[in-house]
């Protein structure tokens, strides 16, 4: 028989949905999956667990019982895994699975694969994109890097047919030139964002950051 557990104290920063707290389990519990084929970004994953934290569960095929708890392999989650041990994590809400090996590999293999056979629609992405644009850091946290950050709110056309309002009355603006700005490390970047946030407090009424930082340079450059 399974031991009952307590809700664990959560000492380690682990943010966690309160609708899955029922389904946390220690880390030490999951094992990674042996020869897992996927190559996933552990630092996106990282950025994203610390932003929003874990939002749904991992799945983990239960293979034994230790000291009256289930242990397992996960099928769906395993670079998630990784991030959460990175950001000293020690628990995570898991769905449990009994089924054969060879399930568990079909179904980790689908879960990887689907998200590969999935595609955006390039208009509503930069629609998405639009609405988020005076708050990059959030885009940066759900895996965006600034170069296609740049690209996407660029090409973004919205269709009037749909009602949407149009790009300038968003405060993008229709650009005539688009710069992309390379940063040499993730300080540079954050600090750039720090500027556009002060552009923005500072030049209230302007709709664009280019013309935020026209203004900022006509008061400050002589």
């Amino acid at each position: 028989m399974t031991a009952r557990r307590k809700m664990p104290t959560f000492e380690h920063g682990e943010n966690i949905a309160a609708d899955l707290l029922p389904l946390v389990v220690p880390l030490t519990w999951i094992h990674q999956l042996p020869g897992n084929p996927r190559r996933g970004k552990v630092d996106a994953l990282k950025k994203s667990y610390a932003r929003f934290g874990q939002r749904k569960p991992l799945v983990v095929r239960r293979t034994e019982e230790v000291d009256g708890h289930p242990e397992g392999y996960t099928e769906a989650g395993n670079h998630g895994v990784q991030a959460m041990a990175a950001l000293g994590w020690e628990y995570a809400a898991v769905v449990w699975v009994d089924e054969s090996e060879e399930e568990a590999w079909a179904f980790s293999l689908a879960d990887n694969q689907t998200h590969e056979l999935g595609s955006y629609d390039p208009q509503l992405l930069g629609e998405a994109i639009a609405r988020l644009t005076d708050t990059p850091d959030l885009l940066l946290d759900a895996g965006f890097d600034a170069d296609s950050l740049t690209r996407l709110a660029n090409a973004a056309a919205l269709r009037p047919e749909a009602g949407h309002e149009p790009l300038e009355s968003r405060g993008l603006g229709t650009p005539i030139v688009s710069t992309t700005i390379v940063f040499d490390d993730e300080a540079q970047q954050s600090l750039w964002y720090q500027f556009v946030r002060h552009l923005r407090e500072q030049y209230p009424d302007s709709e664009t950051t280019g013309e935020r930082i026209a203004l900022y340079v006509m008061d400050h450059v002589h």
